[in-house]
């Protein structure tokens, strides 16, 4: 009987240590899981799988999301995909985390990449905002 409290205790007591998590450490944690993925196969191998995915649909994301960020004086951030077992994206996660960012999130999850070797896969990315050119 103290063997199955004891064995409760220790779930319960994850469970208050992920829920006190902050956003921020969350997101550094993840960012760091991410980097052991692709250190070694076969995360590099998915990695250049996904960039070849990302790559069709990153250019409308941009399109429909950078024009609010850049009103802001946002000029970079970053992400972290969460990558579910059938490649669907359920998190995307911007730091610094700002509502003008939102959007990125709104176009990113649901979005479809190939099946991950494990899950849930995360992938970091770097986004530079581009300056509008001047119109001539």
């Amino acid at each position: 009987m103290s063997r199955s409290l004891l064995l409760l205790a220790l779930v319960a007591s994850h469970a208050v240590m992920a829920a006190d998590e902050s956003y921020e450490d969350r997101w550094s944690r993840i960012a760091n899981e991410h980097l052991a993925l692709v250190k070694v196969e076969p995360g590099k191998s998915y990695e250049r799988e996904l960039i070849a995915v990302h790559n069709t649909f990153w250019k409308d994301v941009a399109k429909a999301c950078s024009g609010l960020a850049k009103e802001q004086g946002i000029k970079a951030f970053h992400a972290v995909v969460v990558i579910a077992a059938d490649g669907t994206v359920s998190e995307f996660l911007v730091m610094p985390r700002h509502e003008a960012l939102a959007c990125y999130e709104e176009q990113m999850v649901g979005r479809r990449y190939p099946a991950p070797p494990s899950s849930p896969f995360y992938e970091l990315i770097n986004v530079k905002l581009q300056a509008d050119k001047p119109k001539e």
